[in-house]
């Protein structure tokens, strides 16, 4: 019997080379009405972003203290379907035909408004969409990047993207409009937007467990122009789409590919367990902390009768992942993929045994001082 893995869940990243392309990227600045943050200025005649929170608002920041708010306003509105947005000069140019991510916070909220004399409050509560533009010129959007449609969610929420711009951008273009046509204004709030270089996309697929008789189960990567898969053990093909997996073995099996959407390099991950797996023994053990501070004691992240091959992935609390080793081996000294030290904060791992049960997920607080 064949059983079909698709790719679903949860959207991860990782990162090299880093730059800093922006200024002001959390909208740091003096709370006011009608108020841009520092380094960010509005684009169009009847654009009044406010810098938020005010002293008497009780909705904190995603990052820092501040956030910036944008209204897209109804038909019925004042200077009616007119739409608020803001533009930043970045540090240094995005290159043409190379790959970026952009991440950024945002949340709608719905006590959002103004008095109407004779009418009472009217609030803000249309559904409204995102557009990033890209450009040359400080008097034009330039091209579309990326769009956002139908954000609603109450509380913050991270969106991350890749881009891949077909000329050089040297200004940064955020617009919010009406997601459908209305006569009653929609609002937005944007905090914590982050623009790095070179990026892989890791797609982690969470899977079901699985029984020896299950097998062989077909493995399908997102369309790409080419595919190579590690480790190759067990699978009908390393360089094909859809390789079959015929070991009973639980481990974690990497796609490294171009993303169809963005033509940017993307790594996919295919995390495999059997349920017929025996049980740990009584020496196998994960610590729930380590203290990398150099005294060589509980400097690395020891998992106690760790077999062979085992495969571990460390993540942040937003879920970017820091850490990847296909055959770890007690290595992780508390760094990220770029050797920079990770400050004291609670991690979450995936860990896949072969043999051991499978997949072990859970938190490691990673202790400095």
């Amino acid at each position: 019997m064949k059983k079909y893995i698709f790719l679903i869940i949860i959207a991860l990243q990782s990162t090299s080379m880093l730059a800093q392309y922006l200024s002001n990227s959390s909208f740091e600045g003096p709370p006011g009405l009608s108020l841009s943050p520092p380094d960010w200025v509005p684009f169009d005649l009847y654009s009044t972003p406010d810098t938020e929170p005010l002293e008497c608002d009780d909705f904190p920041a995603s990052d820092g203290d501040t956030y910036i708010t944008l209204v897209a306003r109804g038909s019925l509105s004042s200077h009616s379907n007119s739409v608020e947005n803001c533009q930043a000069q970045l540090l240094k140019p995005l290159e043409a035909g190379s790959c970026y991510t952009l991440s950024l916070d945002l949340a709608s909220r719905d006590d959002l408004g103004h008095y109407v004399t004779g009418e009472g409050f009217k609030y803000y509560t249309s559904t409204v969409s995102l557009r990033i533009y890209g450009s040359n010129s400080v008097s034009e959007k330039g091209i579309l990047m990326v769009t956002i449609p139908d954000v609603t969610n109450q509380g913050w929420e991270t969106f991350s993207y890749n881009i891949k711009p077909e000329e050089e951008i040297q200004f940064l273009l955020l617009e919010i409009g009406l997601s459908a046509a209305s006569t009653i204004p929609g609002n937005m709030l944007i905090d914590n937007l982050i623009l790095e270089d070179v990026i892989v996309e890791s797609t982690v697929v969470l899977n079901e467990t699985y029984n020896t008789s299950d097998l062989p189960i077909t493995l399908q990567a997102s369309e790409s122009s080419s595919y190579s898969w590690t480790p190759n053990t067990g699978l009908s093909c390393y360089d094909c789409r859809s390789p079959e997996v015929n070991s009973n073995i639980s481990r974690t099996y990497t796609c490294n590919l171009l993303s169809s959407t963005s033509g940017c390099p993307a790594v996919e991950l295919f995390i495999l367990q059997f349920e017929d797996d025996p049980v740990p023994p009584g020496d196998f053990k994960i610590p729930n902390v380590f203290t990398p501070n150099g005294d060589e004691v509980n400097d690395n992240f020891v998992i106690e009768g760790l077999p062979p091959y085992s495969s571990l992935i460390i993540f942040n609390r937003s879920g970017k992942e820091l850490y990847r080793s296909e055959e770890y081996n007690n290595e992780w000294d508390g760094t990220d993929k770029d050797n920079n030290p990770l400050p004291s904060d609670t991690y979450w791992y995936v860990l896949v045994t072969p043999g051991l049960s499978g997949k072990h997920k859970g938190y490691v607080y990673l202790k400095r001082d």
